[in-house]
């Protein structure tokens, strides 16, 4: 069986986005494209109807380059317990208020138990000390904790 991963909107947006002028921003969106032509065979992808709604937003072209890129990706439900876990993380991950459609996405994950998400997202997803808030919190309320990892940890041999 293959391993869940959730996929947040930076990486849709470095898979299909101009290259960048910043060696490293530009280095991330050749992990990320090399990723992307396995990640469907090796992977069970997933997002939410935040990351759609986060991808047809902004440039018309790249917009619809995202969108067409998460064509056939299975879509997870937002239910009632999303929401409020949503609530719970804004309150106690010390996010700021813009950071709600983040907080979102770790919902996402961690109440539908997938083992990854996936995010080059470093300042309010995958940093250290949220990623520490946030496994204590899970721990506290008995919730699985998905990996938060980049594609670069998810690259094959």
């Amino acid at each position: 069986m293959k391993a869940s991963v959730y996929v947040e909107t930076s990486v849709i947006s470095y898979a299909v986005g101009h290259l960048s002028h910043s060696l490293q921003v530009a280095a991330n969106q050749q992990i990320t494209r090399q990723w992307w032509n396995h990640a469907q065979r090796r992977w069970h992808l997933l997002i939410s109807p935040l990351v759609i709604a986060e991808a047809g937003e902004g440039d018309r072209g790249l917009s619809l380059a995202r969108v067409r890129k998460l064509q056939g990706i299975e879509v997870l439900p937002t239910t009632q317990e999303i929401m409020d876990c949503t609530a719970y993380y804004m309150k106690h991950l010390l996010l700021p208020r813009k950071a709600y459609v983040d907080a979102g996405h770790l919902a996402h994950a961690v109440q539908h138990k997938l083992d990854y998400l996936v995010t080059w997202n470093c300042t309010h997803i995958a940093n250290g000390q949220v990623l520490q808030r946030l496994r204590k919190l899970n721990d506290i309320r008995g919730w699985h904790t998905p990996l938060v990892v980049t594609p670069e940890f998810l690259m094959e041999e």
